[in-house]
């Protein structure tokens, strides 16, 4: 199934937007919703916020990349994307590139209600 365009459009900008660290990724989200990544989990707009700033803090760049799409005309309010991350971690200067990720977005009035997020960062490595 053919992905519509003001969809793919706007997951494309919602992970363009993720790799900038300001408020203007928050206005994807509807008022009320649930934001997970692993274990991570906010439904608040400043929980989202503190988030954001730990992991900015936690890298010197990151860059998502979107693969696939994944759209069924019969859900059409849900989304799955596959995609991969690169990413310079600053604990120990780890350069990632190419980390798988997928994730969910179940929308509600054109923003995210629900988004769940997948993805195996490596360990820290010390020395």
């Amino acid at each position: 199934m053919t992905v519509p365009t003001d969809i793919e459009s706007f997951v494309r900008e919602f992970y363009r937007l993720s790799d900038v660290p300001d408020d203007q990724y928050l206005d994807l989200f509807h008022d009320e919703f649930e934001f997970h990544i692993g274990d991570r989990y906010t439904n608040s707009r400043e929980g989202l916020r503190e988030m954001r700033k730990r992991g900015a803090a936690a890298v010197a760049s990151r860059v998502h990349h979107v693969h696939h799409l994944y759209f069924n005309e019969k859900k059409p309010n849900h989304v799955v994307v596959v995609g991969s991350i690169d990413l310079d971690r600053l604990a120990d200067d780890m350069q990632i590139r190419g980390l798988p990720w997928m994730a969910k977005l179940d929308m509600r009035d054109g923003k995210i209600e629900k988004y769940t997020a997948y993805v195996h960062f490596p360990p820290v490595q010390t020395e």
